[in-house]
């Protein structure tokens, strides 16, 4: 009985780094639209710009690359610990200037949403204010979550695409 070998058709490299880049790019977009909807009510000077960099090789893979030196949210994704104090700012020869006592926070430890938050309360007038700190939300942590679920989908379904495969 002869042996019969079975040549495959040679794989486009070009192809399937393409196709991966194209996952990649779909699942950056995924995260785009997490912190959007995670920053929808922020203010403009608070809203975070986000830098890419790639899709790139580092070591055997490929990635992109994507962050922020927004200090804002940088605070909010990891929290601070308090009590701090508040400094002075501004020209309020009595102090801090007027302080409404209550708040409630735009955004919520686990929860990748935004909502109408703000002050509420009397107002005083404080020589000194003591920050509680802010509770970590980890927006970066839970759409990596999401993301870890959708990617695989994403990868297949670009790779499933390319014509050499």
């Amino acid at each position: 009985m002869p042996v019969e070998f079975i040549q495959p058709e040679p794989i486009d490299v070009a192809e399937v780094t393409h196709a991966i880049d194209a996952a990649l790019a779909e699942g950056a977009a995924m995260f785009d639209g997490h912190m959007d909807t995670v920053t929808a009510t922020w203010a403009a000077d608070t809203r975070p710009a986000w830098q890419r960099a790639g899709p790139m090789t580092v070591g055997a893979d490929r990635v992109i690359e994507i962050k922020t030196e927004s200090t804002p949210f940088v605070w909010v994704e990891g929290g601070t610990e308090g009590p701090y104090p508040i400094p002075k700012m501004g020209p309020h020869p009595r102090g801090l200037g007027p302080f409404q006592v209550g708040f409630v926070p735009k955004t919520r430890p686990g929860i990748l949403a935004s909502q109408q938050g703000g002050r509420f309360g009397p107002f005083i007038f404080p020589k000194r204010v003591m920050h509680p700190g802010i509770e970590a939300r980890d927006f970066t942590g839970m759409s990596a979550e999401k993301l870890n679920e959708r990617v695989p989908v994403f990868m297949q379904t670009h790779l499933n695409m390319a014509r050499s495969l």
